[in-house]
């Protein structure tokens, strides 16, 4: 069925459904975007329809001149002004390895949300741009373990570089090891729905707090996972269910600005050919 509501009748119908929603935290690892992503990311963020969120950011290279690390206050200022906004140090020390950074400050994050009134976490990477009800739709599931969706490109073949697959992989349970999961393919993720997964990316995702409380990041420098693969997969061995929502479809910054590769990890690149 065709959505045709328009923003503030989305707004208006959210509110009736939860005239008192409660605060959740949205988290975002300053990984890798510069400060031009961010004139993106940050209003997009600004124009959630949920009403009552803050934002918390992890500085995990405050050294790194010329990037988002350093222009961040002001960009909170400019982009983020109304919202409740922190910025936290890195703890992990300086040459770290890549993966021990990101899992690190997912984990110092987690524990930061745990100290708070919170009711749920919203990890937000930040080269990811939220669709406005992003946020909302996602919470509005009332399940402990939702994401959205954006595109990536990934190395999934010897020969097949930089091919574009959405960021989410669906559980085989009769399989074990690696084999377990398999990535979704564009055209699954085309239509409206809602599916279970076996692992996602972080980049637009919703965990309740009693997913937060029971798995931690742990970085294991002997695994060559990224810190996402270990934490769905002992949601799954904790019987906690994830999900999918395909209604949420991000766009993906992946390159800079005015790069027209970025065209090809946007949902709108594929409607003609998918939709009919």
């Amino acid at each position: 069925m065709a959505d045709t509501m328009d923003l503030e009748e989305k707004r208006a119908a959210f509110n009736k459904r939860f005239p008192n929603p409660p605060h959740v935290m949205v988290c975002c690892p300053t990984l890798c975007a510069s400060a031009e992503h961010a004139t993106v990311v940050f209003p997009a963020l600004n124009a959630q329809i949920y009403p009552n969120f803050s934002v918390v950011f992890i500085d995990t290279n405050p050294a790194a001149a010329g990037t988002a690390y350093a222009a961040l206050p002001g960009l909170i200022q400019r982009f983020l002004l109304d919202k409740r906004t922190t910025i936290l140090s890195t703890s992990t020390p300086t040459g770290a390895n890549p993966k021990q950074i990101v899992s690190e400050a997912r984990e110092q994050l987690r524990q930061h949300f745990l100290a708070s009134d919170a009711t749920h976490l919203f990890f937000l990477d930040d080269d990811v741009v939220l669709p406005p009800t992003a946020v909302a739709m996602l919470f509005a599931h009332q399940k402990p373990s939702m994401v959205g969706v954006y595109l990536n490109p990934m190395s999934l073949r010897e020969g097949h570089k930089g091919e574009v697959v959405p960021c989410v992989f669906i559980e085989l349970p009769q399989e074990t090891g690696p084999s377990r999961v398999r990535i979704v393919q564009i055209i699954e993720v085309m239509p409206p729905t809602v599916f279970p997964i076996g692992i996602s990316g972080f980049g637009c995702s919703l965990f309740s707090r009693e997913v937060m409380a029971g798995t931690a990041f742990v970085f294991d420098p002997a695994s060559p996972a990224t810190e996402d693969s270990p934490f769905f997969l002992d949601l799954a061995r904790r019987g906690i269910p994830s999900f999918c929502d395909t209604r949420v479809k991000c766009r993906h910054l992946k390159f800079p600005l005015g790069d027209e590769r970025n065209n090809m990890l946007d949902f709108d690149h594929y409607q003609l050919r998918y939709v009919a």
